[in-house]
């Protein structure tokens, strides 16, 4: 019997142990959670509120400001105090509880903005809340603070968060109880970086917080990205978009490759290339799924989009992107009209409607001359007279300029069909839904060629030199191909522009490092840099041939080419003489 009941002892033992260590536990936490809330009730207790007065009336004085409690740190947190200390100096204030702010819309603009500080306050472990706040895209402080009320929270878990290494700043101040006395220590991230054992510093230590100290923004909140630590970025790339990716020796390069090559030494960061997206498409929305490179950033994981693509309504909204760094647009290449018959130089100089301008004034001041000298009955010398008024007429300037208007081209391109080539841009979609009649007609007339083969440019260059075809593509590319398909005798790109926009980089919605290629990019526009190198490159994919350079530049001017206004001075001088012998056979005969 013995033998039989001794294992339900030792059961009966561990399950008393479990209940008075649970219970111990219990008691302890109690007490710890009394004698730190009756810390908080006390003279100490307003220590917590005043590091949040000397947060926002010392570095984030000229900022707005955002607070955000959870239900434990509502009562515990002193807002009333915290205006009143602050007086006048209180900058724009809006306060909520963690609940509250999952049902409150923020403008992104607002909320990204370099104006508001946000201020997290938390004694409850708050993963929970932050997962939930995790779904809300528009979320995403640039100043983050976040203040943890209890030393039991796993503060490194909470930094970990997803939703909070969204923010481009992060500061963390933890309280913590030594010898009955309250003190904060404070962290900061930097996720990118490790220590000599290769852990990552997610929750990298900054100190005790010190109010005596002076404090500026820099100081609480140092950069996080100075040093991506050597990692390799991702790029949703595709090698086919001279000048600013093409390859050079099996290699890809280009302009948007060495500016990022430039920016990588500094961040110290190295990042792979690739060649083409799976789906061999570029960067628009196909049955509500994004495709090519923007779908490597949405859900491939990829880091950065650094191929010569437009800022758009669309993008933009699910997308970050960089300071814009040039401006680009669609534009039409077509076959130059063939040139006119010799025989034709005689009316080449000036357009039907300028000849019979000219015949119907010079009939009409005729006419008007002859009236005047039939009226005038004192002039002795009428002929005299004739030559000074044709002479003052003659002495008039007239500036002739073509008029060239932007709707007039495109309402002649109605009469062409236009051809792009099918690789998932958002330019066709949009012709067709363009509310503008002529960008309409020619979304009708478009006509998508497969991106299928290495030949597919040489079938569109044949078609268009067999005439009744133009070629739609970004306006940078189309200068290449037609250089490089040595075109440019026969061909002509329309000045006018279509969709024009802003040449960005794109990165996956709300990453922190945003900001640092926009800074870097625009410094490297600023330095001349980007327009070098756009310069250079494009000089290098493009073989110049002389007669190329002949019918660009336009070459000698030739006898013949002046033939016209040759025989017009002719005719003219043959004219006059005519007229003046009739006027001397009138009067003498």
């Amino acid at each position: 019997m013995e033998t039989v009941y001794r294992p339900l002892l030792l059961v009966r033992a561990f399950l008393l142990l479990v209940v008075v260590s649970s219970t111990l536990t219990w008691a302890l936490g109690r007490e710890s959670l009394t004698r730190r809330m009756s810390l908080l009730s006390g003279d100490d207790g307003m220590a917590m509120s005043k590091v949040v007065r000397d947060l926002v009336a010392g570095p984030l004085s000229s900022h707005q400001l955002l607070l955000v409690t959870d239900d434990e740190a509502e009562n515990l947190l002193d807002v009333g105090w915290i205006l009143a200390s602050l007086g006048p100096l209180a900058p724009p204030s809006v306060f909520s509880t963690s609940n509250s702010l999952l049902h409150i819309h923020y403008p992104t603009s607002h909320i990204r903005g370099p104006l508001l500080a946000t201020i997290f306050v938390f004694h409850n472990d708050p993963n929970t809340f932050l997962d939930l706040l995790q779904t809300n895209q528009e979320w995403n402080p640039k100043y983050l603070v976040l203040f943890c009320l209890n030393d039991d929270v796993n503060t490194t878990r909470v930094i970990s968060q997803p939703l909070v290494q969204r923010s481009e700043r992060i500061l963390m101040l933890q309280m913590v109880t030594v010898n009955e006395k309250l003190s904060f220590k404070t962290y900061t991230s930097l996720p990118m970086q490790v220590n000599s054992r290769g852990k990552k510093l997610v929750k990298t230590p900054l100190g005790t917080w010190r109010p005596e100290r002076p404090t500026t923004l820099e100081s609480i909140f140092p950069s996080r990205f100075d040093s991506f630590g050597g990692i390799i970025l991702q790029l949703s790339s595709w090698c086919d978009d001279t000048p600013f990716l093409y390859y050079k020796d099996g290699q890809c390069t280009g302009e948007n490759i060495d500016a990022l090559t430039i920016i990588s030494h500094k961040y110290n960061f190295t990042f792979y290339v690739q060649d083409k997206p799976a789906d061999e498409r570029w960067d628009s929305k196909e049955n509500g799924s994004w495709v090519g490179l923007m779908a490597g950033l949405m859900y491939e994981g990829k880091h950065l989009a650094p191929n010569a693509m437009l800022l758009n309504e669309e993008n933009r909204r699910e997308f970050d992107y960089t300071y814009p760094y040039q401006t680009e647009g669609f534009s039409f290449l077509h076959r130059m009209p063939p040139p006119l018959p010799q025989w034709k130089n005689l009316l080449y100089p000036f357009t039907t409607t300028m000849w019979v301008a000219v015949l119907a004034s010079t009939m009409l001041v005729v006419i008007l001359l002859v009236f005047l000298l039939h009226v005038v009955q004192h002039l002795h010398d009428p002929i005299s007279f004739a030559l000074k008024v044709v002479a003052g007429l003659l002495h008039q300037s007239v500036d002739m300029r073509e008029v060239r208007a932007s709707w007039a081209r495109v309402w002649l391109a109605w009469w062409w069909v236009v051809m792009m080539l099918d690789y998932g841009n958002f330019v066709p979609g949009a012709l067709k839904t363009s509310s503008h009649p002529a960008l309409a007609a020619l979304g009708h007339k478009l006509e998508l060629m497969p991106y299928d083969s290495d030949a597919m440019y040489d079938h569109i260059f044949q078609r268009m030199e067999a005439g009744g075809y133009a070629f739609l593509e970004f306006s940078s590319y189309l200068f290449y191909l037609q250089k490089h398909y040595n075109f440019t005798a026969v061909s002509y790109i329309m000045n006018s522009q279509i969709y024009s926009s802003l040449l960005v980089w794109f990165l996956p919605r709300n990453t922190p490092y945003t900001p640092l290629f926009s800074h870097a990019l625009m410094h490297l526009r600023e330095a001349g840099i980007l327009s070098h190198l756009f310069s250079q490159h494009l000089r290098t994919t493009i073989k110049r041939q002389d007669k190329n350079k002949a019918a660009s530049g336009g070459g000698q001017l030739k006898v013949k080419q002046l033939q016209g206004a040759f025989i017009l001075w002719v005719l003219g001088l043959t004219a006059a003489a005519l007229t003046l012998l009739l006027e001397f056979l009138i009067r003498y005969y």
